[in-house]
């Protein structure tokens, strides 16, 4: 079974500092991360999951896109009249 931690979890045990974003780095935190036993994991979400997540988001995203789409088709079409 494949466990998942949260990147928020894992960032208290990166090095701080000019040196603390980089893959080796990021790897000593997964490591030092994985073996406490308090660590929460995530469960891990299957591809339905996650269509079935991101609907709501999607869906927002297209209205909020709305009518920045029509004043632009708008502009387009008043400039070839």
């Amino acid at each position: 079974m494949v466990k998942l931690m949260s990147p928020r979890l894992v960032a208290p045990y990166r090095i701080s500092g000019k040196d603390g974003k980089n893959d080796a780095a990021d790897a000593a935190a997964i490591r030092e991360a994985a073996t406490r036993p308090s660590m929460g994991f995530v469960p891990v979400k299957y591809e339905r999951q996650q269509a079935t997540l991101k609907l709501p988001g999607t869906r927002l995203g297209f209205v909020e896109e709305r009518p920045p789409t029509y004043n632009r088709l708008r502009g387009l079409l008043r400039l070839h009249s």
